[in-house]
């Protein structure tokens, strides 16, 4: 696993220090509250390999599909870029959707993972329970980055 920087903002996009957003989750020292924050914490946890909060956080029902070997592999390859929140749902009968992109660089090549997901909340705990794979957006070579550097995609994340 990657060593944490508490004093750097969270890499799930929410402007907050690692500390004070999903370094609680990921550290056991608080629950999500919402889909929305577990999956940010989620991601957060893909930044920083830990399979182990990968895996706590997969509904049972799907946990077995998990592959931790494969997640840490996978992890060592990629550097992750962004993520974006695209859609909320409503929580219904302890279930929750989100809809987001998690932007990434993988053997020098920009890619994504687009994906609604569908969580559930068991004991009040939220637990990850599958998702559904969406297209990822072209992003047109003079867009600004999705990295939010400032450049040019081309000149950024593009090359």
């Amino acid at each position: 696993m990657k060593k944490q920087n508490l004093a750097d903002l969270c890499p799930c996009g929410s402007s907050l220090l690692l500390s004070n957003c999903c370094s609680l989750l990921l550290n056991g020292e608080a629950l999500a509250k919402t889909p929305e924050q577990l999956m940010r914490s989620r991601y957060t946890a893909f930044v920083f390999n830990d399979v182990e909060y990968y895996l706590a956080t997969t509904h049972r029902s799907t946990r077995a599909q998990a592959d931790p070997a494969a997640f840490l592999e996978w992890g060592k390859q990629i550097e992750w870029k962004r993520l974006e929140v695209k859609a909320v749902s409503k929580i219904v009968k302890d279930k929750g959707k989100v809809e987001f992109i998690a932007w990434y660089i993988e053997n020098g090549k920009l890619a994504c993972i687009h994906e609604r997901s569908d969580f559930e909340r068991e004991a009040g705990t939220w637990f990850y329970v599958s998702g559904k794979h969406l297209p990822c957006p072209s992003i047109g070579r003079n867009e600004a980055c999705i990295c939010k550097s400032g450049k040019k995609f081309k000149k950024c994340c593009g090359r």
